[in-house]
């Protein structure tokens, strides 16, 4: 039985793929810690991440929370232990981090950029599936930017994200800047 949300996903005239998986379990509850824009951590914005992904009343708004929740984990607005299980691994272009590599990988990445935002272009859903397509846009301290297309999939587990498989390609920029979608240092 396709439920109505599920519903809504697969015919939106915009997702394309609603079959690529990325599989999200939704089974508890998050505290999010979120920093305001003078730094300050504010905890307890208590939330289920699926929960309020998938509640979107409509496509464009899912792809705006997701756009939402990129950027901020990538800005530092966002803590990633209240996003990704402790057993968390990706695979980004044939290369493997795990939790404290992609805490890294956060790390070097905000050390070589000036401002980071990405652009959710296409999701699709369905129950526990969900799979996107987004662009990111970085702004490096000179001032050039580049744009990263990224697909991709991820498996969430107890309310977190503990898989990530993802593809890339520079859409825009110098092709060195697909290194900064995988790098630790």
């Amino acid at each position: 039985m396709v439920s109505t949300w599920m519903q809504k996903c697969l015919e939106a005239d915009h997702v394309i793929w609603p079959k690529i998986v990325i599989h999200w379990l939704i089974t508890e509850t998050t505290s999010l810690s979120v920093k305001d824009n003078g730094g300050s951590t504010q905890r307890g914005v208590t939330m289920n991440i699926i929960t309020r992904l998938i509640t979107q009343s409509d496509n464009a708004s899912l792809r705006e929370e997701m756009s939402r929740l990129l950027t901020g984990l990538f800005k530092g607005e966002i803590d990633p232990k209240d996003v990704f299980s402790p057993a968390y691994q990706q695979i980004t272009d044939g290369h493997s981090l795990d939790y404290s590599g992609f805490i890294q990988h956060l790390e070097h990445v905000r050390s070589q950029i000036r401002d980071i935002a990405f652009r959710v272009e296409q999701i699709g859903c369905h129950d526990t599936l969900l799979a996107d397509r987004h662009i990111v846009t970085v702004t490096y301290p000179e001032g050039h930017q580049a744009e990263i297309e990224v697909y991709m999939f991820a498996t969430l587990c107890a309310g977190k994200i503990c898989r990530i498989h993802e593809v890339t390609r520079v859409a825009n920029g110098e092709a060195s800047a697909r290194a900064l979608a995988h790098a630790t240092r």
